[in-house]
């Protein structure tokens, strides 16, 4: 999971990337890019910030009830520790 974050970090800050480009604003998770924050590459310009690391599982409301969408939900809950 962590490779993942690294790899979406990179692609987010390399040169054909967001901060590469020079321009525009986003709103991501500080997770993603704590360290080009920490190192000056970023900004944050307001002092809100939302909770990082959370995770939302989302489906269609007629199929939230389906066996397969609830058997995948309760194995993410069970992954994440959730009950």
């Amino acid at each position: 999971m962590e490779e993942a974050a690294a790899a979406h970090e990179d692609a987010l800050l390399d040169d054909e990337g967001l901060v590469g480009a020079g321009q525009g604003i986003a709103i991501i998770s500080h997770v993603l890019v704590a360290d080009a924050v920490a190192t000056g590459l970023l900004v944050t310009p307001f002092p809100q910030t939302l909770r990082g690391a959370t995770y939302h599982f989302v489906s269609a409301p007629e199929i939230a009830t389906r066996g397969d969408v609830v058997a995948l939900r309760t194995w993410f809950q069970r992954q994440l520790g959730e009950r």
